[in-house]
């Protein structure tokens, strides 16, 4: 059986026009310990057997950096505290996509 294993790292564009939206979301859901960085790295395994399913914190992460114009309402510090568990499901189409 054969085991692949890639690191893959992302982070949010200091350019970003939400960039202090979305590290104050990270460092509040991590608010108790060391804050989330605003650059993350991410294992990704591929074994035979496996679903292939990607980890869920990629996903998350990724769906939190991907949020744009149609989708920044949810960075409103209304939501703060529940962005993050948001993030957990699709957003929109085109976050999903892009």
């Amino acid at each position: 059986m054969t085991t692949s294993v890639a690191e893959l790292t992302f982070e949010i564009d200091q350019d970003d026009r939400f960039y202090d939206d979305k590290l104050d979301i990270l460092e509040f859901e991590t608010y108790e310990s060391t804050p989330m960085e605003p650059t993350q790295s991410f294992d990704v395994v591929s074994e035979l057997g496996r679903d292939g399913e990607p980890d869920p914190a990629m996903v998350q992460f990724l769906r939190l950096v991907k949020l744009g114009v149609k989708d920044a309402f949810l960075l409103e510090s209304i939501f703060r505290k529940e962005v993050w568990g948001f993030m957990s499901l699709p957003v929109s189409e085109i976050n999903e996509r892009d």
